[in-house]
């Protein structure tokens, strides 16, 4: 076999083509005795060995019968000429095999779309049928109040790290099951309280991402009390019922939402996509569960899931969790981004109160909810468990913030 491939190879005087030529025709002849692979292999073709025969033979024939019709002479030339038409044919080979491929590609895509479709909507069927269950015994009705049309302020109350599911227990925080309700209810009442002073019309509830706690590290699934479904689903039912009470004391209520990183459904960072998420089902469980409160209404996020884009008092609002982001970049990127210059950013994620100016762009930290965890306290981070609750008016802008403790 090694004589025989040194007999084949390109001679020095031979161009590669008349190579070509020598080891195809000359195998189709019967003068050349390696198999079709082997002359494909030799020559570097991506072709198999069949499709070279068919081929050499369909262009010998095409050769004769040019040559007896007195078409083409039956010289080197016009073998050339059937060589180089075997070249064209297998780019032509090639082109459609990508072709095929980028085929094959693009029904795989469509196919992943439609079963992430059936599966979101099979989520939301599934959350559907749970609310109607829980509405059975849990009934969320008010009664239709009188609107307040000489009210012009709107409020914000931003929602964002209640980790609800984690557990805290040391000097600087204690935080369980029943701390969770107790904080919650604290923060209600006081946006009810600070709202109704102020005389807000509208308040804008703002859903910023980790609410749960989620599975993200080791440390965090040790602290974990309860399977993070229940959580979800806990945490879903208190927004519903909060909402409500809302939707009892303001004329409007617009609700916005955008996800956290401990919302992500694999604790793998590397392997996590940002659109798999727990905390989407908080969205989907509240449409359903509160969707038939006239005064309450769900803003959908018009450039990004991850990117809230509001408007209030004339004011344009971007609010983030604040994983992906940091404050002294979080205007000019986001900015740049959507083309539209934000007057405020509200960012969680950093568990702490911190507020800047960039521009005239006031960015405002949101703290969390649950206080200082396990891994705070070990890397010597300690903070207060607080929301925010921030009153705007149409001639001034943000009129005031009220930092709500929530830990005293």
């Amino acid at each position: 076999m090694g004589r025989l491939k040194k007999e084949y190879m390109q001679r020095p005087e031979e161009t590669v083509l008349a190579w070509k030529y020598r080891l195809i025709i000359g195998k189709a002849n019967k003068q050349v005795k390696l198999s079709w692979g082997e002359i494909a292999n030799l020559l570097g073709l991506s072709c198999s060995g069949e499709y070279l025969r068919k081929t050499a033979y369909g262009i010998l024939e095409f050769i004769q019968w040019q040559s007896e019709e007195g078409l083409l002479k039956m010289d080197e030339d016009g073998v050339f000429e059937a060589i180089e038409a075997i070249d064209k044919l297998e780019e032509k080979r090639m082109e459609m095999e990508r072709e095929k491929i980028r085929m094959q590609d693009q029904k795989r895509q469509v196919k992943a779309m439609l079963r992430e479709w059936a599966r979101a909507e099979k989520i939301k069927e599934d959350i559907q049928q749970a609310v109607a269950e829980v509405a059975k015994i849990k009934p969320l009705k008010i009664k239709p109040k009188k609107k307040l049309s000489n009210y012009t302020r709107e409020g914000a109350v931003l929602f964002s790290d209640w980790h609800r599911g984690t557990k805290s227990n040391h000097h600087w925080n204690l935080f369980t099951d029943v701390e969770y309700e107790k904080r919650v209810r604290k923060l209600v009442e006081k946006t009810i309280l600070y709202g109704q002073e102020q005389k807000i019309k509208t308040l804008h509830v703002f859903l910023m991402g980790d609410l749960i706690n989620g599975l993200i590290h080791v440390t965090t699934r040790i602290e974990n009390m309860e399977d993070i479904v229940k959580s979800t689903k806990v945490v879903a039912e208190t927004i519903a019922e909060v909402l409500a009470e809302f939707a009892d004391k303001f004329d409007e209520i617009k609700v916005y939402s955008c996800r956290g990183n401990h919302d992500r459904v694999t604790p793998n960072k590397a392997e996590a996509i940002s659109k798999e998420s727990f905390f989407d089902f908080i969205p989907w469980y509240l449409e359903a569960r509160v969707g038939h409160i006239e005064n309450i209404e769900f803003k959908e996020n018009e450039y990004d899931d991850e990117i809230i884009v509001a408007n209030i008092c004339g004011q344009n609002i971007f609010a983030v969790h604040g994983h992906k982001d940091k404050m002294n970049n979080v205007v000019s990127n986001l900015s740049q981004m959507i083309k539209i210059f934000p007057d405020y950013v509200f960012m969680g994620h950093y568990h702490h109160h911190e507020e800047n100016e960039f521009h005239m762009c006031e960015v405002i930290i949101n703290s969390s909810l649950s206080g200082t965890d396990e891994y705070a306290k070990d890397i010597r981070r300690t903070s207060k468990a607080a929301q925010k609750f921030i009153v705007f008016d149409k001639d001034e802008g943000r009129l005031c913030t009220y930092n709500i403790r929530l830990d005293v």
